[in-house]
């Protein structure tokens, strides 16, 4: 489920730019984080757990994802009486400079993983990490998670373990086992 709105305020410097507190530039993931913790309250008020907020660009256009759960599941209206509840938050705390779009949305079936409990709760189970630095060279990590600690996940991938921590993390979704069992695309132009 997705319930998509379009908030609008002044526009102000480029598209990664935000005023946030007197302080500019700040990234994506500190702001997802101060909306998180601004909304918190007002999502579980409303009977669903919030599992995560993302800010991101995408085709130019900035996107702040809020991920909801509960449960019995997510509807359409849940989506929209969690928007309807946040939105006057946001506008009130204007942590987003800008124009953005608001999408209120369950996690759907590949799920996104925010906190150490997303990741222990789906222990042995496959995910995509995305990570902000290097490690080994390499930015993107498929495999089974392995062991959580306070600070970090242990990842089993065909090229052996990896200990990446949480704040390096830039996306973590899970993949479902349905996917893993889909053949890879054909090429273009290929029979099998």
């Amino acid at each position: 489920m997705l319930y998509f709105k379009c908030r609008f305020a002044k526009e102000w410097g480029s598209p990664r730019s935000f005023v946030f507190k007197g302080v500019i530039q700040m990234d994506f993931k500190s702001i997802a984080k101060r909306i998180e913790n601004e909304i918190q309250s007002t999502v579980e008020r409303e009977g669903v757990e919030l599992l995560g907020v993302e800010l991101v660009t995408e085709g130019g256009r900035k996107i702040l994802r809020v991920y909801i759960d509960s449960e019995i599941g997510i509807s359409l209206k849940d989506c929209e009486r969690v928007s309807k509840a946040i939105d006057p938050i946001l506008e009130r705390t204007d942590i987003i400079e800008g124009r953005y779009f608001l999408e209120v949305s369950s996690p759907g079936i590949e799920r996104p993983l925010f906190k150490k409990k997303d990741y222990d709760r789906f222990a042995g189970e496959k995910i995509k990490i995305t990570t902000c630095s290097p490690i080994e060279g390499r930015k993107n990590f498929t495999g089974k998670i392995k062991l959580t600690k306070e600070d970090s996940v242990l990842i089993e991938t065909n090229e052996g373990e990896f200990e990446i921590s949480f704040d390096n993390i830039n996306k973590a979704k899970l993949i479902p086992k349905e996917f893993e069992e889909m053949p890879q695309k054909r090429r273009k132009g290929k029979r099998e």
